[in-house]
């Protein structure tokens, strides 16, 4: 209890714990219980105060809505928003103490402040929203800059501007890097050159795709590099990330599990995952999620009951030789683009293509707002109905297009094709795609159950050996057609399937059309 300065007269008036004296007389020796009295009681002490020091520097105190403690602490007219047990906020603790004290404070002290601190956020503090990199308030967009005076880029369909101290927070995870602040008066295409893309179709995907990710609300098409060894995807995939959310850790090998993709994806806006050949089916299931936004949940301990939940939303690049995004639900959420083999004459080591593309980012970024803040403006003007899968991001696209001049219906061919080549992949993909077109172009319109169906594609493949994955039953095959029938329906075959009372496979194995 006490008033802030009365706080901090005691903890100056506790002297620090010393080595006995030497010299005649009785002395405690190290360890024994007057020591650890003074111990506890100069820790006590400085906790105190570094409680008294949090309230006469105006930190504000407050919790996200998971219920995480956050401080925002103004340094010279800079307001930093640091998690409360952050190493730094923890250094900023370890800075007032010495600057109040000269001394150094020690770390029973600042664990017993931070509990302190931390119960305050528990009761009757605000609840305020904390974002990674990009956040969305009242339709304005916010792009953190992570430089050193905590600035941000205001965009809205007026156009851009650096804020100060934007209306919205943001938090700094280990990795980030600071973008540099952009530059107007050039345009989008100066980049084009840098990647290696074959067509004026895939540029305008991968424009479309770059400035959505800076719309929070998604949700976002997984973006998948394809191309043999040479074709620059993974050049490609840096100059993207760099332009939006650069950190030292650029592109990474897929995560073992879905807990460490929920973690990656909580502290970086972009998740990238360079030279993939193959992706478990659990994993690709997260991306999904991740793609569309849901929940990633994962247990605190392995001893305890309560649950991580990881609700995120996430830009995504994928690289891979071959198209690594082979189930259809992945499929139906990607944007395929294939880069071709650069030949000798244009081929330049990655370190100049990097430091070129290094030295147009400010300009890139200002070029890449201006075409943001024009999508905002046609936005409003789009129709919400009639669209493809991913409808915000065709949205998006159709008012992009407008803002940058394209030629009408530009956008939504590239897409309409795009999507036409996942459909085509989700089919030769799948162990029974192949087998049902052909079974149904040879047929026409067929009608029974999922028994009768196997049972007679497998009398037309005859003797030739099943493909791996082949279903072996009725119900096998129910659950890979339900898995393949958008791609076939893109391919004109319908499917459809029924559940009646005198289906006699029963459950899990309905009649199908």
């Amino acid at each position: 209890g006490g008033t802030a300065e009365e706080l901090k007269k005691l903890a100056r008036e506790t002297p620090p714990l010393t080595a006995p004296p030497e010299g005649p007389g009785e002395t405690e020796k190290p360890g024994s219980p007057d020591d650890e009295g003074k111990a506890t009681k100069q820790s006590a002490s400085a906790a105190s105060m570094l409680v008294a020091l949090v309230d006469e520097r105006a930190v504000v105190l407050y919790r996200n809505a998971e219920g995480t403690p956050f401080a925002d602490v103004t340094t010279n007219g800079v307001r930093r928003t640091l998690h409360l047990r952050s190493r730094a906020f923890r250094s900023w603790l370890r800075g007032e103490y010495f600057v109040e004290t000269g001394r150094a404070v020690n770390a029973q002290a600042i664990e017993d402040a931070l509990g302190v601190l931390e119960a305050r956020t528990i009761v009757g503090s605000d609840i305020h929203e904390v974002h990674v990199r990009v956040a969305m308030l009242d339709g304005q967009l916010y792009l953190d800059l992570a430089n050193e005076r905590w600035r941000a880029v205001e965009i809205d369909a007026t156009g851009w501007r650096i804020v100060e101290s934007p209306p919205v927070r943001f938090r700094r995870p280990a990795g980030m890097l600071p973008l540099p602040e952009p530059v107007r008066g050039r345009g989008l295409d100066d980049l084009r050159p840098l990647i290696n893309v074959r067509d004026d179709e895939a540029w305008r995907l991968l424009v479309a795709w770059l400035t959505f990710t800076l719309h929070p609300a998604g949700p976002f098409p997984i973006l998948s590099f394809i191309g043999e060894q040479g074709t620059g995807k993974t050049a490609a995939a840096r100059i993207l990330r760099r332009l939006i959310d650069p950190n030292k850790a650029e592109l990474c090998r897929p995560p073992r599990e879905e807990q460490d993709m929920a973690v990656g994806a909580a502290n970086r806006w972009f998740v990238a995952y360079d030279n993939l050949s193959s992706l478990k089916a659990d994993l690709s299931d997260a991306l999904c999620v991740l793609s569309t936004g849901g929940g990633l949940t994962t247990r605190k301990l392995y001893t305890d009951d309560e649950e991580n939940i990881f609700d995120h939303k996430r830009p995504v690049i994928l690289t891979g030789i071959t198209e690594v995004a082979t189930r259809p639900d992945l499929l139906d959420r990607a944007l395929l683009v294939t880069l071709e083999p650069i030949p000798k004459d244009r081929r330049i080591p990655e370190s100049e293509l990097l430091a070129r593309s290094e030295a147009l980012r400010p300009r890139a970024l200002g070029a890449l707002l201006d075409a943001v803040s024009g999508a905002l403006r046609e936005l409003p003007g789009v129709p919400a109905r009639g669209l493809p899968r991913m409808a915000d991001f065709a949205r998006w696209g159709i008012a992009l297009e407008k803002a940058l001049g394209w030629p009408e219906g530009a956008f939504l061919g590239a897409y309409d094709a795009n999507r036409a080549e996942a459909h085509s992949s989700a089919i030769e993909a799948s162990p029974v795609g192949p087998a049902v077109l052909g079974f149904a172009e040879e047929r026409g319109e067929w009608s029974g159950t999922a028994g009768d169906l196997l049972d007679d594609i497998n009398r037309r493949r005859g003797n030739e050996k099943p493909p791996e994955g082949w279903p072996k039953t009725a119900r096998g095959l129910g659950g890979a057609m339900r898995m393949i029938s958008p791609a076939l329906r893109a391919h004109g075959l319908e499917v459809t399937f029924d559940r009646g009372k005198d289906t006699p496979e029963g459950p899990g194995d309905p009649p199908s059309h």
